[in-house]
């Protein structure tokens, strides 16, 4: 029960800003949805996400310069041309395959999320098995 606090002075004005419980409570409960929905929002606007796209085009940037690296210390190393050609091919195979990054997911929970709306989605990534009947031949089932 919200009480009126007791005026110490009498003044002839009557205060213009006397609210009653029902107000006050609304105020507060407003502020308290607000700062609810604001702690949400940081919430979800810290997710920390490496831009996985730059990262990757700044690796694939540095490749060339690190196969002239490689070729140069091979060069000092031997001069077979085939060898040196063929340890180029597999670094820089090497180099593209560890420049891939780019995922559109922020965890492993995310991916399998993703992996189940597209088994839902798309027909064609259902599961199929094949059954062995007792004749020796097979069958395939589709799940669904």
């Amino acid at each position: 029960m919200c009480r009126r606090p007791r005026l110490v002075f009498q003044s002839s004005i009557a205060p213009q800003s006397a609210m009653s419980c029902q107000q006050i409570r609304k105020q507060i409960y407003t502020l308290l949805i607000v700062i609810s929905a604001a702690l949400m929002f940081g919430r979800i606007m810290a997710v920390d996400r490496i831009d996985y796209g730059e990262l990757q085009r700044a690796r694939f940037n540095q490749i060339q310069a690190r196969l002239d690296a490689k070729e140069a210390d091979l060069r000092t190393k031997t001069n077979n041309e085939n060898a040196i050609q063929a340890e180029l091919a597999k670094t820089r195979k090497n180099l593209e395959r560890d420049a891939l990054f780019e995922t559109p997911m922020l965890s492993g929970n995310d991916r399998s999320r993703w992996c189940t709306i597209r088994a839902l989605v798309e027909p064609d990534k259902r599961v199929i098995r094949t059954v062995a009947l007792s004749d020796g031949a097979e069958r395939r089932e589709r799940h669904r």
